[in-house]
């Protein structure tokens, strides 16, 4: 194995010397992407409704029901909640579990840490560390800092399926479903400011057609100039984008390694018009 760095987090002890990780209160410990903390655990035992109101909590948060529509989780610690999310806002500085179902067009997660999630459909998430669907993804974006891994027998339909790391799926896509985007050694950050930049390079090109159309092709018209360099630059700015990481840093070289030692798996079926992902290099499966 690697020797890895141990962040001391909140109530926590570190001897370097001996290695020893005390907790200096009693609770809950965290371990995120290295960083280990102990916080205290607040615990609601039914559903995170009207009843409750949303919850801010700088501890670890234990959810016996299901986070309901509307309504929001900020925990500052680990995240367990038995039911589901549904149409809700869950943002967790720690790791998140959801027992059941994680839906709607309108639920938002973000989690600093790992995901251990039973299915999603239709929502938004974003990961630090690495995400665990016990069984399907349906036309949902999931982006994860680390690696992606679905059971043998899930299945991912439509949508965006983004990894830092590795992606291990069961099935992929279906012959009524919109093709998904699945990417392995990409960085979510760096690509959707990329197809931002995209769109408004196409947008550019067409305003610049329309006003050479209006002055001649051969025009030297301040307009037009403006508009052709104002594209050079973005097609350069999009040109130099290294989706792999927002690190400019590496070399060449160094980059090609690091695209070497990702890769996408698929245990079961994957469909036609698929589109593929490594870093800066893409395909559609024919």
């Amino acid at each position: 194995g690697q020797n890895i760095t141990v962040k001391a987090g909140e109530n926590v002890l570190f001897d370097e010397k001996s290695g020893e990780i005390r907790a200096t209160k009693p609770g809950v410990l965290s371990v995120v992407q290295n960083a280990i903390k102990v916080s205290s655990k607040l615990t609601i035992s039914g559903d995170i409704n009207f009843s409750t109101g949303n919850i801010e909590a700088h501890d670890s948060v234990e959810i016996g029901g299901t986070v309901q529509s509307g309504f929001q989780v900020n925990a500052h610690g680990d995240l367990k909640i038995s039911g589901g999310v549904r149409s809700a806002m869950v943002v967790s500085q720690g790791n998140v579990l959801v027992k059941e179902g994680v839906v709607g067009k309108q639920t938002i997660m973000r989690v600093a840490g790992d995901l251990d999630v039973l299915f999603v459909e239709q929502a938004g998430i974003t990961v630090g560390g690495s995400v665990i669907i016990r069984k399907n993804a349906y036309f949902s974006r999931i982006v994860a800092g680390g690696d992606i891994v679905c059971e043998k027998e899930g299945r991912i339909l439509g949508g965006v399926i983004m990894a830092g790391g590795n992606l291990h799926l069961g099935q992929v896509g279906s012959d009524n479903a919109a093709p998904a985007l699945i990417a392995a050694g990409t960085d979510g950050k760096q690509y959707f400011r990329y197809e931002e930049l995209y769109k408004e390079f196409v947008e550019k090109e067409e305003e610049l057609e329309h006003c050479l159309q209006m002055y001649g092709h051969d025009s030297h018209h301040p307009l037009c100039q403006t508009m052709s360099e104002e594209l050079e630059e973005l097609r350069g700015e999009l040109k130099g984008m290294n989706l792999a990481t927002d690190k400019r840093a590496d070399s060449p070289e160094e980059l090609a390694d690091k695209l070497r030692s990702h890769a996408i798996s698929v245990a079961g079926l994957i469909y036609v018009g698929t589109r593929l992902r490594i870093g800066n290099v893409k395909t559609v499966l024919e």
